[in-house]
């Protein structure tokens, strides 16, 4: 009974005795000294299909590229909501739109404000539907003009 056991241990770990994967069959201990067993070889495997990135749309990151156009302001919330900050801000400074506003809520928060024609709205919001907003279109159409689009030199 015992030596079954053993067996099954030593099959689920790695394959050198003398150096057996910590907790029984998990990450070696010892890398070098033997090699590593089926069930470490589909750990590894488990992690990189973890890591995959995050899917990035293109519409938005055209929108994040035509923001870095706009002219930003980095601002403190100090005792204010992160809003009221930026709309205070707006009004001492006479602040024409478009303008991007960096407030900083805390020392890990930053919130992103975009100031336009029509209001005050949130940058997220801004860089998925940047072609509502008519002041961003100059500058889209300006930014065109500078890039040549790729599929006119193909065609």
């Amino acid at each position: 009974m015992l030596g079954n056991i053993r067996q099954t241990v030593l099959e689920k770990s790695c394959l050198n005795p003398e150096s057996p994967c910590l907790y029984g069959w998990g990450v070696c201990q010892n890398l070098s000294a033997h090699t590593v067993c089926s069930h470490c070889l589909l750990t590894e495997e488990v992690k990189k299909l973890a890591r995959r990135r995050k899917r990035k749309s293109r519409r938005r990151q055209e929108g994040r590229r035509i923001l870095e156009c706009v002219p930003q302001y980095s601002i403190e919330s100090g005792e204010d909501k992160p809003v009221t900050a930026a709309r205070k801000f707006i009004h001492a400074e006479g602040i024409a739109p478009p303008a991007l506003l960096l407030v900083k809520r805390n020392e890990h928060t930053t919130d992103r404000y975009f100031w336009a024609e029509k209001g005050l709205f949130g940058a997220q919001y801004v860089e998925e539907n940047h072609f509502l907003f008519p002041s961003l279109k100059v500058m889209l159409e300006a930014t065109a003009e500078k890039i040549p689009a790729v599929s006119a030199s193909r065609a």
